[in-house]
């Protein structure tokens, strides 16, 4: 008897764990891996991965940033990671400063509860907003555009304020970079 009730918790574990392992498989890697290398969404598979092949620090020139920094000729900084091309310009003030990112998000609805803004024929998603700095994201094939952005203060436009900087100020430097983006 004893030797039966053995066999069967040992039947009882391998069936469980058989159907652990069935189900975190139908549950794909879970690993939150957004690098396209995975799974990927079908616009992924469709776009191809030459954006990730993108120089970010060629997507922004002087003329960009100059809403932003009081020296707009300083070159950017690459700030890519995981797959995403990245670059970062700082301004000298130690405040002022944008970054632009390509990226493909592994949960878009995330970004899309952000606030809307339109950005040419795409829809931004503004994640927080002051009179002077903005983070949007903005949904763009073949990847989408992280913009975040700050501005020196004596540079931000007359009637700007924290409702208003992200479409007046940011928007346009987002559409730069999806013009170059392609």
């Amino acid at each position: 008897m004893r030797t039966t009730r053995n066999h069967l918790r040992t039947g009882t574990r391998t069936a469980a764990g058989v159907l652990l392992v069935a189900a975190l498989s139908a549950c794909g890697s879970g690993t939150g891996d957004d690098s396209g290398t995975g799974t990927g969404t079908t616009s992924d598979a469709a776009a191809g991965d030459d954006w990730r092949t993108v120089d970010a620090c060629t997507l922004l020139t002087a003329d960009d940033l100059a809403p932003y920094l009081e020296d707009p000729a300083t070159p950017g900084v690459d700030d890519s990671e995981d797959g995403r091309p990245g670059c970062v310009w700082e301004g000298a003030d130690g405040f002022a400063s944008v970054r632009v990112m390509l990226w493909v998000p592994p949960a878009p609805e995330v970004q899309q509860g952000g606030d809307a803004l339109t950005v040419g024929d795409d829809a931004g998603y503004v994640t927080s907003q002051t009179a002077t700095s903005c983070l949007v994201d903005v949904e763009a094939e073949p990847a989408w555009v992280q913009l975040e952005a700050r501005a020196s203060s004596d540079l931000v436009p007359d009637g700007v304020d924290d409702t208003t900087f992200c479409s007046e100020v940011a928007a346009p430097t987002a559409q730069a970079v999806l013009d170059r983006v392609g």
